[in-house]
């Protein structure tokens, strides 16, 4: 018999010579190949190193679900003057209501 000889499959099924041929037996707990991981991105890393620098020093992180702000913490406490740039209409969104 001819162990290790290879042939087209398709030369081999219509001429039948796979019967021939011996297989070992198929190895249904073989592990496969290791998954190549990535790597973490550089600047994720850095964040990451400068945030636990400032929790060792002893500042907390503030809760991040609050992402509507009165114009008053936006602009005002940050003493941005009333033409600046960023106080336009299209890079500002204005809420009705007091109740956010």
């Amino acid at each position: 018999k001819n162990v290790g000889y290879r042939c087209d499959t398709r030369t081999s099924q219509e001429s039948g010579d796979w019967k021939d041929l011996e297989f070992k037996d198929y190895n249904y707990e073989a592990q496969g190949q290791p998954i190549a991981i990535g790597y973490s991105q550089p600047l994720l890393e850095v964040r990451e190193a400068i945030q636990n620098i400032f929790l060792e020093m002893g500042f907390s992180e503030m809760p991040t679900n609050m992402f509507v702000e009165s114009s008053f913490w936006n602009f005002d406490a940050l003493f941005q003057p009333q033409q600046h740039p960023a106080r336009d209409s299209h890079d500002t969104f204005f809420l009705k209501g007091k109740g956010l």
